[in-house]
């Protein structure tokens, strides 16, 4: 179902609220001469357009929902027992907007842009909530991209569903589980004078705010925790990584032994040489009959 509207400054708005196959796309403006291969699936869904020509803005969206099947390689999902094709993107929301604002000496505009695509990316067992985002209205233009771990990740039966027909040796006993896994990074698009000064000069943070020993505590977070604005304020880029991995194994019967790790590391480019790196390791061992 389409849905239109235009104004009488002649703003428009038309939006698709059904799905539609790429394949069934192909096909028709080919004359079923072009389609996606087997074992491909790409659909849209919640496509909408906005244009203004007053404002000299205009914005598009929409969601994408398609899987891969790779013949050489099957996935099996542990849970339902039901055969899953490989590679799945689930919900990709895709956002694009533009506009030229005008100038107070009646010149052209710059036309500036800002976008979006989030949603979630999965290759057989492994699932991850990514988000890419860019904002070209700040005074320094900013990409902010970020991932996580949709679902506690079990690396020993990552290794047995892939190379199960390998019969490979069990070299870590026990079960070995990353349960958390985080990405951030913001990287500013500083234009080409500017990133020629930059080179000549270097920008300091204060030293208490460096090693913060209660920043590192549990250095994973959750995705969307970094704010664009605060980012948006630095001029060089930035990232975090952290994670939280557990190896749970047997000693002897008599003695099972729980070890969690959570390790980060954080990088910004806006501080002093030599400084630009922080990072931290906490661990615990837990054994049963003597307690954490």
């Amino acid at each position: 179902l389409f849905h239109i509207e235009i104004d009488s400054a002649l703003n428009f708005e038309g939006a698709f609220t059904g799905k539609a196959s790429l394949d069934d796309v192909l096909r028709g403006i080919t004359g079923g001469a072009i389609g996606l291969p087997d074992g491909v699936s790409v659909d849209f869904s919640d496509i909408f357009v906005q244009v203004s020509p007053s404002r000299k803005a205009y914005a598009l969206g929409f969601q994408v929902d398609a899987f891969i099947d790779v013949p050489f390689v099957q996935y099996i999902n542990p849970v339902s027992g039901v055969y899953e094709p490989l590679i799945q993107v689930a919900g990709l929301v895709f956002d694009l907007a533009a506009s030229t604002p005008n100038r107070s000496d009646g010149q052209p505009g710059k036309t500036v842009y800002a976008g979006s695509m989030i949603g979630q990316l999965i290759i057989g067992p492994v699932a991850a909530n990514v988000s890419v985002a860019y904002d070209g209205t700040l005074p320094i233009p900013l990409w902010v991209l970020q991932a996580s771990l949709a679902q506690p990740l079990v690396l020993s039966d990552l290794i047995n569903q892939f190379f199960r027909a390998y019969d490979l040796p069990s070299f870590l006993p026990g079960t070995l589980t990353v349960e958390a896994l985080a990405l951030e990074a913001s990287i500013p698009v500083a234009p080409k004078a500017m990133s020629a000064a930059l080179t000549e000069r270097s920008h300091s943070r204060s030293a208490r705010n460096v090693h913060d020993r209660a920043r590192w505590r549990s250095p994973v977070r959750a995705l969307g925790r970094r704010s664009t604005a605060v980012a948006a304020t630095g001029t060089r880029s930035s990232y975090s990584i952290s994670t939280r991995i557990r190896w749970i194994f047997e000693l002897t019967p008599q003695i099972p032994i729980d070890i969690l790790a959570e390790l980060g590391l954080d990088y910004d480019g806006s501080r002093k040489p030599g400084e630009e790196f922080a990072g931290s390791v906490i661990g615990t061992i837990n054994i049963d009959f003597l307690g954490p």
